[in-house]
């Protein structure tokens, strides 16, 4: 048996009390982790609340309230700290967020202080934090177990947790589109913002197909602009200065360059003059009734204290001072063959109408004269040229010479996948240095990193804090994980259809004329009556089936003929027009479109009891039935809605059994449509409501005819069955 010496005695006098020291030290720093301490914390609040929670059963009564609260308690009581896990097997990944955040599926902690507060909307319906756990969407270091490890907070941590203003980002790594995507508002609006300020001039997306330049060509300025030089000069220079509501950004240019770039753009010529107009025995006071009656005014501003109906769209204010009458008579008459490319559609209108149009724009002269443009003779054009080159005017605008340009600006797919430690922050100190932190300074101030060897160039863009809030978590979005292919949910056919709509419903301008996402049309504010413009947008895709809205799109006709109003033709194909009816109907969640049945399959006993219903709701006091006829007698035009002869082509069967039963809640409370069937609330108004509904519509989706005429009909037959049965057999008679 070994012996220890003296000295290894004392060594092991010495090591032991520090070795049971340090076993203290040990358990008690890991009883007191933050973790343990919010799990106490928990405890105790949980406790307090279904203590409460069982006292309400107590005070009701309820036996198995009671019991279940009760369980639950003595559950909670025996719990002792522990670490919570999620553990990602397919992708190898741990996930320990819970530990802290343990109230994060339990509505009992809807109003609790964080770390303990249930998960905002309905989120975890879909998305269940055992399968995806937290990090897949909020970022962070989901294995640790502190507050700044969890968070991302530690040095040489990649992905920090994402602020809320930025964490619908994640929605769009695994979502293919967001349009449509509950609870992703934010980032679906950053994507349109994109679209709507023109970013994707420079910046290439590949996420829509309709992408027409933003601006119009910049080629035949000399023959459109009434003093090219002094006009050109000013806006180059100062956007904002001549037209405050534009979306032209300013490049904040010196004289010496703005000069260039106008002595190149004068060196362009037009492929076509336009011809002279004659404006002689033309009306201004007529133009100014048919630029708003027609509906110019939807999309236009015109006095200073109205605005565009975005600010991609021209204010008109002093368009007499800015362009020649030849130039605006070629441009109304035929947007297209001026700019294939342009959002304005063709709008009917004749020859005259065209020139008191003319007469009414050419007499909107400036209230202020722009400044005199300085000797252009001293500068070089080919300066000029290289300018256009280096700031890429060729994005947004087409111009001879860079048909085949591209731009060169970041692809914003490797800048959001790129490390933060790779961002150049230049000389700013007062920047986070997270990646949503440098947008935002880059967004507010576009040269804030500008040094000494790298001049930047990127215009600056009036944003509100939210709209940059939103192009933010728009751009993060394109740091896509890679994940397996379960956790990916590609674009369907009808939600790609639906992101293109929204994107064309916003660049055509479509909420001049119609009321649409809940805001009524723009031209709405210069007419007495709402009900004069156009039809509302918001739900059409449920209201209209497919093929008439796609016949429409390509070749308007005369819908409501007694209303001035027109739609106009827009510079659409049929691949895009296709777009806009999926799109249009993904939004109402419908699909296929409805195609009437012709008259001889419909059952006669449905459709004589329908026109039958419908003569006697007298449906024909607001709703014409045949053009040709005429329109109901000692009734206002304005008053009335739509020919109902059109049904059976235009309208969907289910929408009709819809609309008649819930006029006011389809069609907003400003409908004329009685509530003939049932109350607001749902009572029935009629003995049998659903019965006499499903008749009328049998008989709209098979009428050829106005209903008159079909219970004239009727009763000749059934006067000539009862002659027949009124005829003696003589025959039969005995005498």
């Amino acid at each position: 048996m070994m012996r220890g010496t003296p000295g290894m005695r004392l060594v092991l006098g010495v090591l032991s009390p520090l070795f049971l020291l340090i076993c203290v030290v040990a358990i008690h720093s890991e009883e007191t982790k933050p973790w343990m301490s919010y799990q106490e914390q928990f405890k105790t609040l949980y406790l307090d609340r279904a203590t409460a929670k069982l006292r309400e059963a107590e005070a009701k009564h309820d036996s198995a309230e009671v019991a279940r609260w009760q369980r639950s308690i003595d559950e909670r009581k025996a719990m002792q700290p522990a670490i919570a896990q999620t553990y990602l097997d397919d992708i190898k990944f741990a996930d320990r967020c819970v530990t802290c955040h343990q109230g994060i599926d339990n509505p009992l902690f809807a109003d609790a202080p964080q770390p303990f507060r249930t998960h905002p909307g309905d989120f975890l319906k879909q998305h269940d934090p055992s399968r995806f756990g937290c990090t897949l969407c909020h970022q962070g270091q989901g294995a640790a177990t502190t507050v700044d490890g969890g968070h991302g907070r530690e040095a040489n941590w990649p992905t920090p947790l994402l602020p809320a203003a930025y964490v619908q980002a994640s929605c769009a790594r695994c979502h293919g589109v967001t349009h449509g995507l509950a609870d992703a508002d934010h980032v679906r609006h950053g994507s349109d913002l994109f679209l709507e300020k023109g970013c994707y001039g420079c910046h290439e997306i590949k996420e829509v197909t309709y992408l027409p330049k933003f601006g119009p060509p910049l080629t035949p300025l000399k023959t459109k602009l009434v003093d090219a030089r002094r006009w050109m000069f000013a806006w180059i220079k100062d956007p904002q200065r001549v037209s405050p509501d534009t979306a032209m950004p300013n490049f904040k240019l010196s004289d010496d360059d703005v000069g260039k770039i106008t002595a190149f753009l004068l060196t362009l010529s037009a492929p076509k003059e336009p011809e002279r107009v004659d404006l002689e025995g033309a009306s201004a006071e007529e133009g100014e009734r048919l630029f708003t009656e027609r509906g110019c005014r939807g999309c236009h501003g015109i006095k200073a204290d109205e605005r565009s109906v975005s600010p991609r769209v021209p204010h008109l204010a002093g368009i007499g001072s800015k362009v020649t009458a030849d130039w605006l008579d070629r441009w109304i008459g035929d947007p297209k063959s001026y700019n294939p490319e342009t959002a304005m559609p063709k709008v009917e209108l004749t020859d005259a109408e065209r020139h008191n149009v003319v007469a009414y724009l050419a007499g909107l002269k400036r209230a202020e004269a722009l400044p005199p443009a300085p000797d252009l003779g001293r500068f070089n054009a080919d300066d000029g040229k290289q300018l256009v080159r280096r700031y890429e005017c060729f994005g947004c605008h087409a111009i001879d010479g860079f048909e085949k340009m591209r731009t060169s600006v970041p692809n914003l797919a490797e800048f959001a996948r790129k490390p933060v430690d790779e961002l150049d922050f230049a000389r700013t100190t007062d920047v986070a240095r997270t990646k949503w932190d440098w947008l935002d300074r880059k967004l507010r101030d576009p040269r804030a990193y500008e040094t000494d060897k790298i001049q930047l160039l990127m215009p600056s863009m009036p944003l509100t804090d939210v709209d940059r809030a939103d192009l933010i978590a728009f751009v993060l979005a394109f740091d896509v994980p890679a994940l397996p292919s379960h956790y990916v949910r590609p674009a369907t056919p009808a939600q790609a259809a639906r992101r293109e709509q929204a994107w064309m419903v916003a660049h055509l301008n479509c909420n001049g004329c119609h009321r649409i996402n809940a805001q009524d049309a723009h031209i709405a504010n210069y007419f007495e009556r709402k009900n004069l413009t156009g039809p509302s947008l918001d739900g059409v895709g449920a209201r209209l089936q497919g093929q008439y809205m796609y016949q429409f799109l390509l070749e308007p006709k005369q819908v409501r003929p007694w209303l001035k109003l027109r739609m106009p033709r827009f510079p659409l194909n049929e691949a895009q027009v296709q777009l806009l009816v999926d799109g249009f109907a993904a939004t109402a969640t419908v699909s296929n479109p409805y195609t009437y049945v012709a008259k001889d399959a419909v059952d006669q006993e449905h459709f004589q009891r329908g026109v039958r219903r419908f003569s006697h709701y007298k449906c024909v006091q607001c709703h014409p039935t045949s053009i040709d006829q005429g329109l109901p007698e000692g009734v206002d035009p304005e008053d009335l809605s739509i020919n109902l002869m059109l049904a059976k082509t235009r309208l969907r069967r289910e929408w009709i059994k819809d609309f008649l039963e819930r006029p006011k809640q389809i069609a907003g409370a400003q409908t004329r449509m009685p509530t003939v069937f049932f109350t607001i609330d749902g009572v029935p108004k009629v003995e049998k409501p659903r019965e006499d509904i499903d008749d009328i519509t049998a008989y709209l989706m098979s009428m050829v005819e106005p209903p008159e005429a079909t219970l004239q009909a009727a009763e000749e037959v059934k006067k000539v069955e009862t002659q027949k049965q009124q005829q003696v057999d003589w025959s039969n008679v005995q005498y």
